[in-house]
C-alpha cells in the first residue's frame, strides 16, 4: 500500500509538469474561473462579473478554449483580485502551492486525533493524498480544501473552548462553498451552542460588508439571479451532473436526458429530507463528536445542490473513522469498491452521450461512497459504542461544552 500511492503521486507530478511546460494556459481549469473574476475586479469590469460571455472572451484572450464560469459569491472575486493582477501561469502555480500547503496544514491539525496503534500516520496521509478527489482538487485548482481546513480548525478551536473564534473560522467555509456548510449549523447548535453561530455570523458579516462596499450590494442580486437562472441549471446542474456526488447528481445521471429537469427537483428534495432526517437523528441519539462530524460531512455532500467528486475530500476523515472502527472484510471491500468507483468516474463519463440505458454506466456511482459511509456510521453507533479518534486534549477529557460528548465518550443509546 505504500508503493502504490507513491507511484500515483509520481505519475501525477510528471503529468502536471508536462502540462505546465507544454500548455500552461490550460492549467487548473476550475481556478481559471476565479482568476477571471479577480482580473475583472482589477480591471474595474465588475458590472459584468457574472456574465458568461464576458468571462469567456477574457479567458479566450489568454489561450483558453472552454468557458470556466465564475459563479461563486462576490467576496471570492475580491479575494482573488491579487491573483488576477498576475499572469495566469504565475497565478496558477501560486494557487497550486497554496492548495498543497493548505492540505498539509489539514494533515497537521488532524495528527493529534490519530492513534499510532492504527498504523503510521504518514502512511495514511500518503494514501489519502493519492486518492482521486485530492488529485483532482489540486489538478483542477478547486478550493474545497478551504472547507475541510475551516472545519478541522473549528473542531480544534472548539476543543480549546474558543467557540466564537471557531465560528469565525467556519465563516471562511461559508463564503468559499456555502453549499458545503449545510450541516455545520446543525452540528454547531447541537454540540457547541449559540456562541459558534454568533461567531460565524460575525465572520460572514466581516467578509461580506467590505466586499459589498467595494463591489456594490447589487452584486449579490446578480449572484442570486445567476445561480437560479436557466443558464446555470443547464450548464452546471444538468451539464455537470456526471461529476456530482450528491443525490441530485446521482438521480440525474441515472435518468434519460428528457427526464433530467424533473428528476433534478426530486433529487434536491430528497437531499433536503435526508438532511432533516440526519438532524433529527443527531438530536435524538447525540453520538460522539467524531461520528457526528463524519456523518455531517457525508450528508452535506448528499444534500448539497452542487457537490462534485473533488468535494469528497471533506469525507476522507469519515472514511478513516469507518476503517479504524470496523476492520472487517465487508468494510474493506466497500472502501475498495468506492475507491474504484471514484477512479473509474472520469473514464465512464465518456459514455454519458450514449443512449439510455447504456448511459447508466456513466452514472456518478461515487455518490454511493458518502451514502454508504453515512449509513454505516449511523448503524455502528446504534449497535455499539464507536471507538472514535481520541481528543487531542485527552488529559482532562475536555469537550466542546456541557451539551457535548468528547470523542472518547459514549453517546446516549
Amino acid at each position: 500500500m505504500r508503493v502504490y500511492p507513491m507511484l500515483v503521486l509520481v505519475l501525477f507530478t510528471l503529468t502536471w509538469a508536462v502540462q505546465v511546460i507544454g500548455r500552461p494556459s490550460h492549467l487548473l481549469p476550475d481556478f481559471r474561473a476565479r482568476w477571471t473574476a479577480g482580473a475583472m475586479v482589477v480591471d474595474g469590469h465588475t458590472a459584468n462579473l457574472y456574465d458568461p460571455v464576458v468571462q469567456s472572451a477574457l479567458q479566450r484572450s489568454h489561450g483558453a478554449t472552454d468557458l470556466s464560469w465564475f459563479v461563486s459569491p462576490p467576496p471570492i472575486a475580491v479575494a482573488f483580485a491579487p491573483f488576477g493582477a498576475l499572469s495566469y501561469t504565475v497565478a496558477a502555480l501560486l494557487w497550486t502551492a497554496i492548495s498543497i500547503a493548505g492540505l498539509a496544514l489539514v494533515a497537521v491539525l488532524l495528527r493529534p486525533y490519530w492513534n499510532e496503534r492504527w498504523g503510521p500516520y504518514w502512511c495514511v496521509v500518503l494514501i489519502a493524498v493519492a486518492t482521486q478527489p485530492v488529485l483532482e482538487l489540486v489538478g483542477s485548482g478547486q478550493d474545497s480544501w478551504l472547507v475541510l481546513l475551516a472545519g478541522v480548525s473549528a473542531v480544534r478551536l472548539l476543543h480549546a473552548h474558543h467557540e466564537l473564534l471557531a465560528g469565525a473560522v467556519l465563516s471562511l467555509g461559508v463564503i468559499a462553498k456555502p453549499q458545503l456548510m449545510l450541516a455545520a449549523v446543525v452540528l454547531a447548535l447541537v454540540y457547541a451552542g449559540v456562541r459558534v453561530i454568533v461567531g460565524t455570523v460575525a465572520g460572514v458579516a466581516f467578509i461580506v460588508l467590505p466586499s459589498s462596499f467595494f463591489l456594490g450590494s447589487d452584486m449579490w442580486v446578480s449572484w442570486i439571479h445567476t445561480i437560479f437562472s436557466s443558464t446555470y441549471a443547464d450548464y452546471v446542474t444538468l451539464g455537470q451532473a456526471y461529476k456530482a456526488v450528491s443525490l441530485e447528481g446521482l438521480l440525474i445521471s441515472l435518468m434519460p436526458a428528457a427526464a433530467a429537469p424533473a428528476v433534478a427537483d426530486i433529487g434536491l428534495a430528497a437531499g433536503i429530507l435526508l438532511l432533516v432526517a440526519w438532524a433529527l437523528w443527531l438530536v435524538r441519539r447525540r453520538p460522539t463528536q467524531w461520528v457526528a462530524l463524519s456523518t455531517g460531512a457525508c450528508v452535506t455532500l448528499l444534500a448539497a445542490p452542487h457537490a462534485m467528486v473533488y468535494d469528497l475530500v471533506i469525507a476522507l476523515p469519515a472514511i478513516a473513522a469507518v476503517v479504524v472502527n470496523e476492520r472487517t472484510p465487508g468494510v474493506r471491500v466497500a472502501v475498495a469498491a468506492g475507491f474504484i468507483a471514484v477512479w473509474l468516474g472520469p473514464v465512464l463519463s465518456l459514455l454519458r452521450s450514449t443512449p439510455w440505458p447504456m448511459s447508466l454506466l456513466s452514472a456518478q456511482w461515487a455518490a454511493l461512497v458518502p451514502l454508504c459511509l453515512m449509513v454505516r456510521l449511523m448503524v455502528l453507533h446504534s449497535r455499539r459504542p464507536v471507538r472514535a479518534l481520541h481528543d487531542p486534549t485527552d488529559a482532562r477529557q475536555r469537550t466542546f461544552g456541557p451539551p457535548c460528548f468528547s470523542p472518547n465518550e459514549q453517546g446516549n443509546t
